[in-house]
């Protein structure tokens, strides 16, 4: 037995040696020589093609597709699975060429049965133009197949690969490797069109077939994907299949680590723009000179949400974004600042290249449908960078294939054979199909024209803004220089989830009909839509959905992984109707995090007193505390203000500096509230979470209970109560001579507020006894606030003013009944002047004794490169501006507030975009400062800032009263630590940011009730900014900016945008709409205005608008509750005075 095996074995690997060596004999023997009809085909393959162009509207023959009739595929024919579709020679080619691979190609013999072995095909039609049918008769056929067979192989005519070689070098000269890089960029979008050819088809396939043809095709490697494969397939029988990505599964904490040291990734505060969520930014870590990276798409975004800490990545340089000014300027040879390495302008524009002759591989691309060759002509030949991986196929390789096809077609057609399997079905699906083929020259561009007749459509742009990549633009123009270029980044990992995943928002059943989920649709465009499971659902949802389209619900983002589209949530409750103010404002409030719950009594178990009756001042509180209660202190804030936490006195003095000098002593008493609120206590826990007080329109969401804040630490008129105050000696020229900085008992002579101290410094008599008992010391608070705040100014210090609207609530309400601009006048900001020194008193002091403690108050300088590119923008319209310092900023400002003729249009304007590059002030802690710089305050030009004057209202005050009193020996603070003040300056940054959210949210509902009940609201606006569909406006009455797009308008025709260094919109109202501008429907929107004119004989009024135009904007009520939209009235240059008086006016509606 073992012998007999023996035998075999040596027998068998004789006849293997046998067959080796005669497969080595037929290798070296000399290749077959091609006939003569071969060659000839060959050569007329190189001739050029006609350049007559045809164009056949309705059904195409069979003889017109193929150039002559078929007979009907037998079971020998081309398609042996019985594959119905109907393919020309030259869609037979792009299916060999995209689907087959290197190896099998090689390996067998281009008869006719197998020009598709082992291939699996599209399960759409493939018309002459590349568009896919859907064939249900082959869906049934394709559940018959067993695609896991190979067909039987048919004796075919034996073509070697040396005979291809013969042929290549005969028809196609040889070139070196080099050239064929430069062309061979063309191959890397054939995958692409591989997928577009399949698109649709792999749903319909079994995860078995992906699997067998990984198997059958060795040549790939593993996780790679294979032509005919599809591994996001979803099959129901299969629950291993795996599930498609929307997302790219975030890094590891290793990977950011090493990313970061590396400098390949970068960390940042992700900013989503409110207008556009698809548009998300970072700062530039290179440096504020730089601008922002763009974050573009939902799928780079990565599920980050508004203010996370994210990680990115750049993407690479050919995926950046084309900033178009500076290209242009680049094109034109005007961008003349930055130098190449050989210290040349870069600004020279790009050398056009050479117009090359046509190649033999466009020759045979020619011959594709105009659908495929369209997007392979967007390719460049000149790039360098290509993959050559085991799936791509050289040039040489590419006309080998297509040689020996067009060799068999030949001979197929020679023989009388079927080229492909036609069907009736087939042959008449196509039903209206234009098919234009038009010839040009290559040196030409092809412009699409717009027929003269369409009338104008007014269809909404697309959310997403349109940007140019660098992959977008000609080779001639990659080497731009990257200052013309905004890097782009994807987000990998999210460090800290700032954001608070609530939102508000309506329920809606699912489309598809699926009960076991609903779809919450979030009211803030950059918040997710998230999947509610049914079992949190509200009783009988799916059965009348409708009913509970008029709530407002919470919901929490909960998970969102990258295989989900959809981010999965939990549903709180419904708050109300979305009708109701309340209603809207409680969803508010609860979006941006912000706690409104009552006040527990455990919360306050640790006061020491409950009424204020309760608290009396003993003489042993005196001996520790200056007693200023004789003192004319006064408290003047917005009217109806509660919270009363600051008093100023002053007094005049004789002799105040030993030399006969008089001036004043100025003292500002803040509350004491440190000496009630324990640290630690639950109490000061729930200060700390809140962080700040929260003041709406007729609600306040305190931060600490009214037993505090009104009654034991409030400053209120007549009551003894503690302070810490700053107390200074000041000539009368506003020098400061003395500086006092302690504990005190003060009592209020007068809670004044800002209105009534306006009107007895523009009247000298008021009919308030209040006011009257301290009118001196109000007139020189006056005379002294005037000297001191000019000797700032000399200083320099920048303030840039917004103004605020204040609405007035009906009795007992929350409705809004009227709205009027806030008035703060020489009052408020005499007050504001006193607090600021008092701060700065106070931060010198925490700083020298406790320099890694305090708390201080910092603004980062502008961002230059947003600076920048505003002072270019205004040197074009006509403003040199000097941004080198706070202090030539605000001189600029100062000259255009003092001339009336640009007080209420220029200046506004100029200070809204000045306001742009300026960086929002933030807490910091000085222990985790780096240097000086880092503890400055830009605007107010100060080296040293804290916070002091409100710690009624916020929490950073508290912290700096504590510094304070140990400073002065009152208490000790052993146990803090820089790290732990650090948290509360962060978390004081992002409630004082939902703070400032929600009151311009609450402003814009009660502005939307408001013209709701009006009906209409007209407001003169300045415009800032032009684009070529819309333009921004600014009310200066309301402080608000707002876009207003042109299709939303009753124009005559399209606008016509001049993209010039000043863009302009040229706007045509026809007569017909002059009088209403904004259509009331869609109707009457798309009305054609060329028709109504040529029907109605007026000619249409013409409009310009620019930067600095006025323009009267309307806002009116939408559909949805609290909703507008703002259009604009048309006008002309008579009507600019009246404009220019109405911005001059104080009333607003």
């Amino acid at each position: 037995m073992t012998s007999q095996k023996l035998e075999t074995k040596k027998t068998s690997k004789k006849a293997r040696a046998t067959r080796k060596s005669k497969k080595a004999k037929a290798s070296n023997a000399a290749p077959r020589k091609l006939k003569e009809e071969e060659l000839a085909f060959l050569e007329n393959l190189r001739k050029p093609k006609s350049a007559e162009s045809k164009t056949k509207v309705g059904r195409i023959t069979l003889n017109e597709l193929f150039g002559t009739e078929l007979p009907i595929a037998n079971n020998t024919s081309l398609n042996a699975f019985g594959n119905p579709f109907y393919l020309d020679p030259i869609q037979i080619l792009q299916m060999q060429i995209l689907l087959n691979q290197k190896s099998q190609m090689h390996g067998y013999c281009y008869n006719p049965s197998m020009f598709l072995p082992d291939m699996p095909l599209p399960t759409t039609r493939l018309t002459p133009a590349g568009v896919g049918m859907l064939d249900p008769e082959y869906e049934a056929k394709l559940a018959r197949n067993n695609y896991n067979q190979k067909s039987n192989s048919v004796n075919g005519s034996g073509y070697e690969v040396e005979s291809h070689n013969d042929i290549m070098n005969r028809f196609f000269p040889k070139l070196n490797q080099e050239h064929f890089k430069c062309n061979d960029i063309k191959l890397d979008c054939f995958n692409s069109l591989h997928n577009k050819m399949n698109r649709g088809s792999h749903a319909t396939r079994g995860n078995s077939n992906h699997i067998s043809h990984h198997q059958k095709n060795p040549q790939f490697k593993h996780g790679q994907q294979s032509p005919g494969s599809n591994p996001f397939t979803r099959n129901s029988g299969n629950k291993n299949v795996l599930k498609k990505s929307f997302f790219t599964p975030y890094i590891t904490q290793d990977q950011v680590a090493r990313g970061l040291k590396s400098k390949q990734l970068v960390s940042g505060i992700i900013r989503v723009n409110q207008k556009n969520y698809e548009e998300s930014y970072i700062d530039n870590p290179e440096g504020d000179d730089q601008i922002d990276v763009l974050i573009l798409g939902l799928h780079d975004r990565n599920r980050a949400l508004h203010g996370d800490n994210v990680i990115v990545k750049y993407k690479d340089r050919m995926n950046w974004v084309i900033r178009e000014n500076l290209y242009q300027s680049w094109r034109e040879g005007k961008l003349g600042n930055v130098l190449d390495d050989d210290g040349q302008p870069i600004s020279i524009p790009p050398v056009t290249e050479i117009n090359l002759p046509k190649s033999e591989m466009d020759d045979l691309l020619d011959f594709m449908p105009s659908a495929f060759r369209s997007h392979i002509d967007k390719i460049d030949e000149s790039k360098m960078d290509v993959d050559f991986s085991s799936t791509s196929y050289s040039r040489v390789e590419l006309l080998n294939i297509a040689a020996k096809m067009q060799l068999e077609l030949k001979k197929q057609n020679s023989d009388g054979k079927v080229l492909c399997h036609l069907c009736k079905d087939a042959c008449t699906a196509v039903r209206k199909l234009q098919l234009s083929r038009v010839q040009h020259d290559d040196n030409e561009e092809c412009d699409v024209v717009e027929s003269p007749g369409l009338r104008r459509t007014n269809v909404i742009s697309s959310r997403r803004a349109t940007f140019r990549t660098l992959n977008d633009m000609p080779a001639e123009d990659w080497g731009i220089p990257d200052i013309c270029l905004q890097k782009t980044a994807e987000v990998v990992y999210i460090t800290e989830e700032h954001h608070t995943r609530m939102a508000v928002g309506q329920l809606k059943p699912l489309s598809d009909g699926n009960k076991n989920y609903a779809l919450f649709s979030p009211a803030d465009p950059r918040m997710p839509r998230m999947m509610i499971p049914s079992d949190q659902l509200p009783d009988k949802f799916f059965e009348a959905p409708g009913d509970f389209a008029k709530f407002i619900f919470v919901a929490k983002l909960i998970e969102w992984n990258e295989k989900s589209q959809f981010a999965r949530g939990k549903l709180y409750r419904p708050i109300g109707l979305s009708t109701e103010v309340d209603s809207q404002i409680k969803g508010i409030l609860m979006s941006n995090g912000v706690e409104f719950k009552d006040f527990t009594p455990n919360s306050m178990s640790s006061l020491k007193y409950l009424t204020g009756d309760e608290f009396v001042i003993t003489p042993k509180d005196l001996e520790v505390r200056r007693d200023y209660r004789s003192e004319k202190a006064i408290s003047i804030d917005p009217r109806n203000s509660k919270d009363i936490d600051d008093l100023i006195h002053i007094k005049s003095l004789e002799n105040i500096d030993g030399n006969g000098a008089n001036g004043y002593e100025v003292g500002v008493h803040i509350a004491d509230v440190t000496y009630f609120l324990q640290s630690k206590s639950e109490l000061d826990e729930w200060a700390q979470r809140r962080g700040e007080s929260l003041y709406l329109t007729g609600k306040t969401i305190p931060m600490l209970p009214d037993i505090l804040s009104e009654e034991l630490c409030g400053l209120i008129k007549g009551r003894d109560r503690f302070a810490i105050s700053v107390v200074w000696k000041i000539t009368e020229e506003g020098e400061v001579i003395d500086e006092w900085i302690g504990k005190t008992v003060v009592n209020s002579k007068g809670q004044l507020c800002y209105e009534d101290v306006n009107t007895l410094y523009e009247n000298s008599e008021v009919d308030d006894e209040d006011i009257m008992n301290v009118k001196d010391e109000l007139f020189k608070f006056k005379d002294l606030y005037a000297k001191l705040n000019r000797k700032r100014r000399e200083a320099g210090y920048l303030y840039l003013p917004k103004p605020k609207i204040v609405f007035t609530l009906a009795e007992n309400t929350s409705v809004p009944v009227s709205v009027s601009m806030e008035r703060g006048g020489v009052a408020k900001e005499m007050v504001s002047e006193f607090m600021t020194m008092a701060n700065c008193s106070v931060a010198k002091r925490l700083e020298a004794d406790y320099p890694k403690l305090a708390i201080l108050r910092r603004q980062a300088k502008p961002k230059q490169k947003i600076l920048q590119d505003t002072i270019d923008f205004c040197h074009k319209l006509g403003y040199d501006i000097d941004a080198s310092s706070p202090k030539s900023i605000a001189d600029f400002l100062d000259s255009l507030l003092n001339d009336p003729k640009s007080r209420n249009t220029i200046y506004p304007v100029l200070t809204q975009l000045l306001s742009k590059p300026m960086q929002v002030a933030q807490y910091v802690c000085s222990g985790l400062t780096m240097n000086e710089e880092e503890c400055k305050h830009y605007a107010l030009n100060t080296s040293l800032y804290t916070h002091f004057t409100a710690p009624i209202r916020r929490y950073t005050d508290i912290m700096a009263h504590r510094l304070l009193s140990a400073s002065l020996g009152h208490c000790k603070i052993s146990d803090l630590a820089p790290r732990q003040m650090e948290i509360i300056c962060k978390n004081s940054n992002e409630k004082r940011l939902s703070a400032r959210t929600c009151m311009e949210a609450c402003d814009e509902l009660y502005l939307g009730y408001i013209i709701k009940e009006f009906g209409k609201l007209e407001q003169v606006g300045v415009v800032i900014g032009v684009l070529d569909q819309a333009f921004e406006v600014y009310l200066p009455k309301l402080g608000i900016t707002k876009r207003v797009y042109t299709n939303r308008l009753r124009l005559s025709r399209d606008p016509i945008y001049e993209n010039t260094p000043v863009p302009q919109l040229t706007l045509v109202w026809h007569p017909v709409f002059l009088d209403n501008p904004s259509p009331n429907n869609d109707n009457e929107k798309c009305q054609d205005g060329e028709e109504i004119s040529s029907r109605t004989g007026q000619q249409g009024l013409e409009q310009v608008i620019k930067i600095f135009s006025l323009v009267r904007c309307v806002f009116s009520p939408i559909g949805e509750p609290f909703k507008y939209q703002t259009a604009i009235l048309p006008t002309n240059d008579a009507d600019i005075p009246a404009m220019v008086d109405e911005l001059n006016s104080d009333s607003l509606l």
